[in-house]
């Protein structure tokens, strides 16, 4: 788990961008990046995203009935699932992404989603469909970006997002 998040010159920003140009439907991207070690504390790895890799959102009714069972509740009925709040990353832009990545000594490091009408907390449903360990970013409505450590027992922790690199 890294102990923050670097993301590198204009990459929030365009992070932040291109999820919520899709709004009011969520947004996606997958993050890719190098995992590094401060010069300074050689024990507290970092995770430095490089490149924003945005992704089609290709959640359909479907994947809720293959996938969704148990985070489907009394609250939330099949009927009130869209993309406007669930999203689904393209296993063809994934693979696309990997293939990019390995090209230019990168790797993919998570993923980020936009919660354009919640806050930037996971889910229930991240949690539960999050492919854990991981990272995940996530913005909501407003622009504010937080990262998230999604643990194995589908709990999340907060880690701190740092800007170090110059423009």
């Amino acid at each position: 788990m890294p102990v923050f998040v670097d993301f590198y010159r204009e990459c929030l920003i365009l992070l932040r961008d291109n999820l919520l140009a899709v709004a009011p439907e969520e947004g996606c991207a997958l993050l890719l990046g190098e995992k590094k070690k401060s010069f300074q504390h050689p024990n507290e790895p970092y995770w430095q995203i490089q490149r924003i890799w945005p992704c089609r959102n290709v959640w359909a009714p479907s994947f809720s009935e293959q996938f969704e069972q148990s985070s489907i509740t009394e609250n939330t009925t099949r009927a009130g699932l869209s993309r406007l709040n669930r999203y689904v990353i393209d296993p063809l832009e994934q693979l696309d992404a990997q293939r990019w990545a390995r090209k230019n000594n990168l790797e993919i490091l998570g993923s980020a989603h936009s919660h354009p009408r919640s806050a930037a907390i996971p889910s229930l449903t991240d949690q539960e469909l999050s492919f854990a360990p991981g990272l995940k970013v996530i913005v909501d409505g407003q622009g504010h970006v937080r990262a998230w450590w999604v643990c194995r027992n589908r709990t999340s922790e907060e880690i701190q997002i740092k800007h170090l690199s110059q423009y």
